[in-house]
């Protein structure tokens, strides 16, 4: 701990291994140490997860004596925390469902059931707080512990489409089932390939909109249950921020074996597209070096994988044959605006001569005939490479003359 000069005032060693979240009352006399949870949109129905197996302690470390004084035990894993503006008691939500308002010495003065976990927030004044569950529940707690009210906000399922969903393509079994409004945080494309068993997505997008991708799944003929794999193009928020949802219905998660770290940790804590859950990479692909190529078989489908990194160092992509058409996935290294891959590798010239040199010696030989980006799709893959490298060295040339002046 320091004070507002830098000075240091305390130092300690949490009493047990873990992730803690820390609260000081208001005074600044007393550290309350919280287990963290994962905050995750709708993992499983569950908006947050406890990030250690053992949750259910909370500790308190006294400034003045320079020692840790007590360690609050609860039933469960704790889920929230909430200090009273005045620092007098506590409100805890724990994963048996129940809330639990705390005196300072660790007296429970009252116990409130809940249907599940939830996140809390105590009034500017103190006088009440509020508690909501997953499940819509809406609970206004009194400072006393009491409860002036209780709500339940309805729950609506997303509206079937009215007609079948067309593919992008006439003839091309692709589908774009995600991208449910206009460009923002949590939305990047994904993309359905339609198989005879069923489906493989390439990206997942965010969570915000995944209730309306079930429907458009549905739409293009597929059953959601058929989703058998998952293939990432790259490990940031706005395309793999749902993959863990996809998981949880049964897919298996594709991409490189880098991958593995960003996806389990990166993208859940550090990403600031927002923050999910971690999510396992089942079929880890054996690419490490730019320009690297795998082959797979899914679905039924020979999938081609090479390694492209510079937007992110996971980036691939992946090359199938559709219909007689050759289909290359990009993720995000083709762009809509500002389309040239300096921009996509955030200004570092190496890396993008790295990329161009992938797609001149390993894309643009295999003659591409449709290019499936993150964000947009092009019918004519050859000339949208060649204007991409052209746009590119034209951007290159600019940053050297500036960085030349």
């Amino acid at each position: 701990m320091f004070g507002t000069e830098g000075e240091e005032l305390a130092r300690a060693t949490l009493p047990e291994p873990g992730l803690f979240e820390v609260h000081l009352s208001p005074d600044g006399s007393l550290v309350w140490c919280v287990p963290m949870s994962w905050f995750a949109r709708g993992l499983a129905g569950c908006p947050w997860l406890p990030a250690d197996d053992k949750a259910d302690r909370v500790f308190v470390f006294e400034l003045v004596r320079q020692k840790w004084s007590m360690a609050w035990q609860f039933p469960d894993a704790v889920s929230d925390f909430a200090l009273h503006p005045q620092g007098r008691t506590t409100l805890v939500s724990c994963w048996n469902g129940r809330l639990y308002l705390v005196r300072y010495d660790g007296t429970v003065q009252a116990t409130i059931r809940a249907s599940g976990p939830a996140r809390l927030r105590w009034s500017a004044d103190g006088r009440f707080a509020i508690a909501g569950t997953q499940e819509g529940e809406i609970w206004r707690v009194e400072s006393d512990g009491t409860t002036a009210w209780q709500t339940s906000i309805p729950a609506r399922q997303a509206p079937p489409m009215d007609q079948p969903l067309k593919p992008v393509f006439d003839g091309i079994p692709i589908y774009r089932v995600g991208r449910v409004g206009p460009e923002h945080a949590y939305v990047g494309d994904i993309w359905l390939i339609k198989t005879p068993q069923g489906g493989i997505l390439v990206d997942s997008g965010g969570t915000s909109g995944v209730s309306l991708t079930l429907e458009r799944i549905k739409a293009a003929g597929v059953d959601p249950r058929q989703i058998r794999c998952l293939l990432l193009s790259h490990t940031h928020g706005d395309h793999i921020g749902g993959a863990y949802l996809w998981r949880s219905m049964g897919a298996k998660v594709v991409a490189p074996a880098s991958a593995a770290f960003p996806a389990t940790w990166m993208v859940p804590t550090l990403n600031h597209y927002g923050i999910w859950a971690p999510c396992a990479i089942d079929l880890p692909l054996s690419l490490a070096r730019p320009g690297d190529t795998t082959h797979l078989t899914l679905d039924g489908l020979d999938i081609q994988a090479i390694f492209v990194p510079g937007h992110s160092f996971d980036s691939v992509v992946y090359i199938l044959n559709l219909a007689g058409k050759k289909v290359f996935f990009t993720g995000d290294i083709g762009f809509h605006g500002n389309n040239h891959i300096l921009n996509r590798c955030w200004g570092d010239v190496p890396k993008a001569r790295r990329v161009m040199e992938i797609v001149r010696e390993h894309i643009l030989p295999l003659k591409p005939e449709i290019v499936v980006t993150g964000h947009d799709e092009h019918s004519n893959g050859v000339e949208y490479w060649q204007d991409i490298l052209r746009s590119t060295e034209e951007a290159i040339r600019d940053a050297e003359a500036r960085r030349n002046q």
